[in-house]
């Protein structure tokens, strides 16, 4: 991503950059990660205890794929694979990202302070056979702009997610039906 001039308002609340497709992202540090494109403005992250729903972006796919590439060469030589999530649904402006590995235990061997330098921590959320870690945009607000959920490839938690990421790609009707829940629910 090439940096473009910046463009001063209020003390360098935002930085503009130039990407390789030439999409204009502007970091807005005091909201989250925000995107002028084709398809209009997006805000990606949510303050904790907001609970926010946004349209579906194909943006969303494409700042998985960069995330994809960063964690592979942080800590992939125990990934197995990394799967991300139901296709053309709204849902919380957060990239949510399943990574399958080799071994769980694995997980005590991943570089945290080169995981700091990109703004991922792990939570203290505690489920058997899952570790949860997230990408902050502002550690203020502790907005998460993404969430990994890290699991045994194969394991219960790998099948169980991706039984529903299938399922769910593959009937539309089932997905408008839990779409229109969600939307409910953060409303």
């Amino acid at each position: 991503m090439k940096k473009a001039d910046p463009k001063r308002l209020k003390e360098e609340t935002f930085q503009v950059f130039l990407n390789e497709e030439q999409e204009l992202r502007l970091w807005v540090t005091s909201i989250s990660f925000t995107t002028i494109h084709g398809e209009g403005i997006f805000l990606l992250g949510v303050h904790k205890g907001q609970v926010k729903i946004a349209g579906h972006s194909t943006q969303w796919k494409d700042l998985f794929l960069e995330e994809k590439q960063l964690l592979l060469e942080m800590i992939g030589e125990s990934v197995v694979d990394i799967q991300h999530a139901i296709k053309n649904i709204s849902a919380k402006p957060i990239i949510d990202m399943l990574v399958g590995m080799k071994s769980l235990e694995d997980v005590d061997l991943f570089d945290r302070k080169r995981l700091a330098e990109e703004d991922i921590y792990r939570l203290k959320v505690v489920l058997d056979g899952k570790v949860v870690f997230a990408k902050f945009s502002d550690l203020k607000n502790l907005t998460k702009t993404h969430i990994i959920h890290v699991v045994e490839y194969k394991g219960d938690w790998w099948n169980q997610h991706l039984f529903s990421l299938d399922f769910s790609n593959e009937n539309p009707d089932a997905v408008r039906e839990y779409e229109a829940l969600k939307i409910e629910l953060a409303n």
